[in-house]
């Protein structure tokens, strides 16, 4: 298509397919773009304007996706329509079926997306972009389902046009356009799409507020979707400078440990205040935040007496005060009796702690191969008792010691990992070698590195 066809175009069709590339940034519309692709109206209206751009050499080439969920017995006409409809556009079609895990507790719609979010980020290009069809009555309609369940600020900011996603980004260019106009679009250009019969179950909080809430306000306010749409964006802008407050309260309490903040630097803030800096910081841990009640113990923790180690726990995440440090935490259960053995020739898993030990070798740094070689290594936890000589000192000195001194949490005291020839302790996680069996100069010695299992 020319630029003369593109100026032959219709207004309304123009200033849609302005709107579209607006939202797509310049540095992304030539590069790995893929859309997600259901076949309903959105993303059929989506699929076509997208076209037109490609045509017009405003993009590049662009793929599709279709994700087959499996929970309707129609899925597999859908599959064929997709691959007509995208056939005709010239556009590579992927038909990816996944399983909706019903019994993760989240309910079917949320396991659905899930599913759908990793099939999507799974076939989308190093740095790429992935189209999702959301629209300006989408963003009205979870504004007002997150209303409904008490969300904060957060919980009730706009979906963003642009995000990032997987290995690259999700770009939703319609969200300044209502489902009305792209209707009316769909039917002038004579487009067919599917309808997804669970869009009508009432049972569904989302099809109650489209088809039976919405109708009403439409009524009495006709606007009801730009103003709610208009209000979750104002919602977002208070959120990022909420965010931009945390990070100004934070800068007084951070350590050189993201997952440890001082007390210190917290007491001085209101409590409002105190609560936003708290959320900032587990929102960059990528922690969900506690409930408000459980906020409201924060102070009382803070307060707590020094020697006390309180503890605030919320949907398998904590933080934990102790030494005048608040830290934040994903819930484990207590490790069981470990007792493996391990040559250190390749990456040790151990689930029973969360990590994989990873060996590292360097000349006259840690553990002597030779020693290694002669006795092996077993993988252990602290029983009590244990001992080694550092470098340098005449006697051997306790272990429990070693951990006091160097403040390490008594949380991550009992996950160590200690490292034994026999039935003699030879390195203690990443901080102590004995000097029995360390490397000399010019042998390759072996130290570790803890990373969390995936």
């Amino acid at each position: 298509m020319t630029d003369e066809a593109h100026m032959d175009m219709n207004p309304a069709d123009l200033d849609l397919i302005d709107t579209v590339l607006g939202q797509i940034p310049v540095h992304l519309r030539k590069r790995g773009l893929l859309l997600g692709f259901s076949g309903g109206l959105d993303s059929t209206v989506l699929l076509h304007l997208l076209c037109r751009l490609r045509d017009l050499g405003r993009i590049g080439p662009f793929s599709a996706m279709h994700v087959h969920h499996g929970l309707q017995a129609e899925a597999d006409r859908w599959v064929e329509h997709a691959r007509n409809v995208t056939g005709m556009q010239h556009v590579p079609l992927m038909i990816e079926r996944v399983s909706v895990v019903l019994a993760s507790g989240r309910g079917i719609e949320a396991a659905a997306r899930e599913a759908r979010h990793a099939a999507l980020e799974a076939g989308m290009e190093e740095g790429g972009a992935v189209f999702t069809a959301h629209h300006q009555d989408d963003q009205a309609e979870t504004f007002m389902l997150q209303l409904m369940r008490g969300a904060g600020v957060r919980g009730l900011s706009a979906m963003p046009a642009i995000a990032p996603f997987g290995k690259g980004w999700q770009l939703r260019p319609l969200l300044g356009v209502t489902r009305e106009r792209l209707h009316g679009y769909a039917c002038a250009h004579g487009l067919t799409w599917i309808e997804d019969p669970s869009n009508l179950d009432g049972a569904f909080a989302r099809n109650h507020l489209r088809n039976q809430v919405f109708p009403s306000l439409m009524e009495h306010w006709p606007r009801t979707s730009r103003t709610l749409a208009r209000a979750a964006r104002r919602m977002a802008a208070t959120e990022s400078l909420l965010g931009d407050l945390a990070r100004i309260d934070l800068e007084q309490a951070r350590t050189e440990d993201n997952f440890r903040i001082t007390v210190s630097g917290l007491l001085g803030l209101s409590d409002e205040r105190l609560h936003n800096a708290v959320r900032g910081w587990l929102h960059e841990l990528d922690f969900p935040a506690p409930p408000e009640p459980r906020l409201r113990e924060l102070r009382h923790m803070l307060r707590a007496r020094e020697d006390a180690m309180p503890m605030l726990q919320w949907a398998g995440h904590a933080l934990r005060r102790w030494h005048g440090h608040l830290y934040a935490m994903r819930v484990m259960p207590a490790p069981g009796p470990l007792d493996r053995s391990w040559d250190a020739g390749a990456p040790l898993d151990l689930p029973e702690l969360g990590v994989r030990i990873i060996p590292q070798w360097t000349a006259g740094r840690g553990l002597g191969m030779a020693a290694i070689q002669r006795h092996g290594l077993s993988v252990r936890l602290r029983r009590g008792g244990e001992r080694l000589r550092l470098a340098g000192q005449p006697h051997h000195s306790s272990l429990k010691h070693l951990l006091q001194a160097a403040g390490i949490p008594p949380w991550e005291r009992a996950r160590m990992p200690l490292f034994f020839m026999g039935e003699t302790l030879a390195m203690a996680g990443e901080s102590w070698t004995s000097a029995e069996w360390a490397a000399s100069p010019d042998e390759d010695g072996l130290s570790i590195r803890r990373v969390p299992l995936a």
